[in-house]
């Protein structure tokens, strides 16, 4: 049985079976989701092309098992919204937060951003970076926060869509 990791990461998923075959080798940023916490999801988009992103629910496999969340934001500046879900019907009250858990098994929060080509109007995957930060009171663990960098190749900043994910503990 998989163990769940320390740090985010990096990881290829097959996710063609929601996207289509140009989905079959995703690049997504595998964020840690121990079991009896809660993981609280937000974006901002700081560029002038069409930006999304999507979270899931991995197991400790990375296969897709929970709650699906598209986030869409058209303009600079502006904050990203949950505009679909899967289920549907579980849209959050504010649709640029989104809680997840807690769980009795041990996840991983996805992250995978796109970006829409403005020369074709197609929907392009934005290359990613993360960074990670765990936070204590004492020696317990309180938070883990991780940014997620996306760059859409406009000018190579890492700067066009910023993703929050902040996993809080619910117990010492």
């Amino acid at each position: 049985m998989p163990t769940l990791a320390k740090q985010p990461a990096h990881k290829t998923v097959d996710l063609s079976a929601d996207y289509g075959a140009e989905a079959k080798n995703v690049d997504i940023i595998a964020i840690p989701f121990p079991k009896n916490t809660i993981a609280t999801v937000f974006g901002q988009m700081t560029a002038e092309w069409e930006q999304c992103f999507n979270s899931y629910i991995l197991d400790l496999n990375y296969i897709v098992v929970g709650t699906q969340a598209v986030w869409d934001a058209k303009s600079n500046g502006t904050r990203f919204q949950v505009t679909a879900t899967q289920p549907t019907g579980v849209a959050p009250p504010d649709p640029t937060v989104f809680n997840f858990g807690p769980f009795n098994e041990d996840r991983y929060v996805g992250i995978y951003c796109a970006h829409i080509d403005p020369t074709s109007s197609k929907l392009v995957w934005s290359s990613t970076k993360e960074q990670h930060y765990t936070f204590q009171i004492g020696s317990k663990n309180a938070i883990a926060f991780t940014m997620v960098n996306a760059e859409d190749g406009g000018d190579e900043d890492y700067h066009d869509t910023v993703v929050g994910v902040a996993v809080s503990f619910l117990t010492k």
